[in-house]
């Protein structure tokens, strides 16, 4: 019984985990890499709790995360939900 708790505690971060998208990012600075964890994707769009880690290039250290609790963006059909270009991040940035 103990152990079955046990193994809960770890289990359940974990579909947690799953759950969210993951998106990353490496050709948006010289400086930084991005990961992107949003809570909701579909074909085209992303949308809900998120965090936005920056890593430092040069240590692959974590240097700051952001986090919101509603962050929306979209997919168009040449894109993943892996990986995302910068420019396309930047050019929604812009017509906002």
């Amino acid at each position: 019984m103990i152990r079955s708790k046990f193994l809960l505690l770890f289990l359940l971060p974990g579909i947690y985990i799953s759950a969210q998208h993951q998106f990353q990012i490496n050709d948006g600075s010289d400086h930084y890499n991005v990961k992107i964890n949003v809570e909701n994707c579909d074909k085209e769009e992303c949308q809900g709790n998120a965090t936005i880690d920056l890593y430092d290039k040069k240590t692959s250290k974590l240097f700051q995360t952001l986090k919101s609790d509603n962050l929306n963006f979209y997919l168009n059909e040449n894109q993943s939900r892996q990986s995302i270009s910068s420019s396309y991040i930047m050019s929604k940035v812009r017509d906002i």
